[in-house]
């Protein structure tokens, strides 16, 4: 017997005990859960005790050790677009560029690094693009807040989905609104806080999902799809809603034709505010550059 031959027998073997291993395998399940915490729960720090391992590794993000930079990251919080002070040791990607492209949007003001979930609602309270162009001025409306807190449904049910995402941003920024360290991105965006399922509280998301198929329903979803809807509810393309293509300020997902990058600009482009710069009319702009007056 030739070795090409035995080589393939002994493939074709493996892949006959894979498929049959494969087969006798049920598909994973969650484990069920009844807590006593109250359907609104958004405090991480009533998970705490409930699942002291997953609050361990959460907690993580605030830790001294993540303080040393790799090569390409880390968590210490410092402006790329800063082209005057030394970058922390390690880190090779400073970004000072970023300030001349976001010329005229807030992001030019300050581009810092990326930093873990626990630190989102202490890093968007201390940055210069919300002090600096917001501070109490109306420029920046509530939809900022979208991917920083569990608190939104809590927000449009007592502003109504009509006026909160218009809303002033620095109205929710208070001590009576939020806690700074104990409702930043936790486990009640992704978890129902009574059975710890799966679940999704970004209404832009199931506006989204809905309007690609009136019949969706997240009990029809498979597990492996709600694990990837959970994480899409942040991880995301999305923008703010012109006043006269619905409700103001709110943020939608553009994939009314589709997913893909060319689908996408397709519906941006025929989802403009009323008013646009000439050559950009009907179609969707964030901000008109003031050097290169392209939108």
């Amino acid at each position: 017997m030739s070795k090409t031959l035995r080589y393939c027998m002994v493939v074709a073997s493996g892949c006959a005990l894979l498929a049959i291993s494969c087969a006798g395998v049920a598909e994973l399940k969650a484990p069920e859960y009844s807590t006593s915490l109250a359907p609104g729960e958004t405090r991480l720090s009533a998970f705490k005790d409930l699942f002291p391992e997953q609050y361990r590794l959460y907690a993580r993000n605030n830790l001294s050790d993540l303080d040393t930079m790799t090569e390409y990251g880390g968590a210490v919080n410092f402006d790329k677009n800063n082209d005057q002070d030394p970058l922390p040791e390690g880190y090779r990607n400073a970004q000072p560029y970023l300030k001349a492209l976001w010329l005229g949007y807030p992001f030019s003001y300050e581009y810092r690094a990326a930093r873990g979930h626990s630190l989102a609602v202490r890093d968007i309270l201390h940055i210069d693009r919300i002090n600096r162009y917001g501070d109490g001025k109306g420029q920046l409306p509530a939809t900022c807040w979208t991917c920083k807190t569990p608190n939104i449904p809590r927000w449009v049910e007592e502003q109504s989905d009509a006026k909160f995402w218009s809303s002033e941003f620095n109205r929710y920024r208070t001590a009576q609104r939020i806690d700074m360290e104990d409702e930043s991105i936790n486990c009640a965006n992704c978890h129902d806080p009574r059975t710890m399922e799966l679940r999704i509280i970004s209404a832009a998301l199931k506006d989204a999902l809905v309007r690609r198929d009136p019949d969706w329903s997240w009990e029809k979803t498979s597990r492996n799809e709600k694990r990837t809807l959970v994480c899409a509810q942040c991880h995301v393309e999305y923008y703010f809603t012109p006043a006269n293509q619905g409700v103001a300020a709110k943020p939608v997902y553009p994939w009314d034709k589709g997913r893909d990058p060319e689908q996408i600009y397709a519906y941006y482009d025929e989802h403009g505010p009323a008013s646009a710069p000439k050559g950009f009319e009907g179609k969707f702009y964030d901000w008109v550059h003031p050097v290169s007056g392209v939108c």
